[in-house]
């Protein structure tokens, strides 16, 4: 079973890889202009994330605001799939 601290360890080191941010607050809103991540780089995150933690991505993202695209947020969405 996965922890807290590995899904959200996860979701850093994918958005370091794809986009290469290294100091991301975990409330920062991911698609604001604070840190300007392409569009497109989504497409790459949501696949290696599904990869890594093996979680259906789609099912975090599906009916949910913007307000999910912070680290802490998809954190907890991901924790809420497995629990």
């Amino acid at each position: 079973m996965k922890s807290r601290d590995i899904i959200k360890q996860a979701i850093y080191e994918v958005l370091e890889d794809v986009t290469g941010i290294t100091s991301i607050e975990e409330n920062t809103c991911l698609v604001g202009t604070a840190l300007s991540i392409p569009p497109a780089c989504f497409l790459y995150i949501f696949e290696e994330l599904e990869k890594r933690l093996e979680l259906p991505v789609c099912d975090v993202l599906t009916s949910r605001s913007y307000t999910i695209m912070s680290i802490s947020n998809l954190t907890d969405a991901f924790m809420r799939l497995i629990e």
